[in-house]
């Protein structure tokens, strides 16, 4: 087994790494490989607020990123019943899907921080928000922010 003495050499060799991984972030670089998510973020964002309503609004994320953070909103919610927030991968693959609800009470708002970063593959890929009515897409007005590391995965 080992014991403590072999935890304490993963522990040393983890901390040692840390460091490194601090002066990676400081030119450009991530840190997500050292399982503690520390990176210089990013952003994108799209919104159709001041333009003519469409169903949903996209943006590309880098290859080898790693999102951290995404938001979107229907902040007048005029039409939707339900708001789909997805990233697709470079392959059109989903990697990641969510559905919210509009409750009648507020505008429907999704945020989340990821716990572990998500990795988006090689190539780039693309985060999505669309606005649903009962089972169809519909028009209303949409923002989408999604906050990742590069060269992360």
């Amino acid at each position: 087994m080992g014991g403590a003495n072999e935890i304490y050499k993963e522990i040393t060799a983890d901390t040692t790494e840390i460091p490194e991984c601090i002066n990676s972030c400081m030119y450009g670089g991530c840190c997500c490989k050292c399982g503690g998510g520390l990176c210089i973020a990013n952003s994108v964002c799209a919104t159709n607020i001041g333009e003519d309503p469409s169903s949903s609004v996209s943006v590309t994320v880098p290859g080898k990123s790693c999102i951290t953070k995404i938001y979107a909103s229907d902040p007048f919610a005029t039409n939707t019943k339900y708001m789909l927030v997805e990233v697709i991968d470079g392959s059109a693959n989903p990697i990641f899907c969510h559905t919210l609800p509009n409750l009648g009470n507020d505008d429907p708002v999704f945020d989340t921080t990821l716990v572990q970063p998500l990795c988006v593959g090689d190539t780039d890929a693309t985060a999505k928000v669309t606005a649903f009515g009962n089972t169809a897409p519909v028009n209303d007005k949409l923002t989408l922010t999604v906050v990742y590391c590069l060269n992360c995965c």
